[in-house]
């Protein structure tokens, strides 16, 4: 995985500080290569709440990131009970790897 300790965690705190009731938060595509570079920072949201105006609350969030992380290639699918589940929402579940979990894993 192509993030450091740092940036899981300021990723993780910025995302549960838009969604306090998060299911899961799941890196996908190409920064789970470590042997090529560049790429964007794929990002798979579960939340247990409906989402209601979605797109507006992804624009906030990515722009969050953008600015903690210091990058502007972000991109961030979200998923809830109340939307769509999309083909890429399926591939982001089967091959991303949870953050959340990390996270917990790298204070134990």
């Amino acid at each position: 995985m192509r993030l450091s300790d740092f940036q899981v965690r300021q990723l993780v705190a910025i995302v549960e500080g838009v969604f306090p009731h998060t299911k899961h938060i799941l890196l996908f595509g190409s920064r789970l290569n470590d042997e090529i570079s560049g790429g964007d920072i794929d990002l798979y949201i579960e939340v247990f709440d409906e989402l209601r105006h979605a797109a507006e609350i992804r624009k906030t969030l990515i722009a969050e990131l953008r600015l903690a992380l210091k990058t502007t290639a972000i991109d961030v699918l979200l998923f809830s009970q109340n939307l769509e589940e999309l083909p890429m929402h399926r591939i982001a579940k089967e091959t991303g790897i949870c953050l959340n979990q990390t996270v917990q894993a790298l204070y134990e």
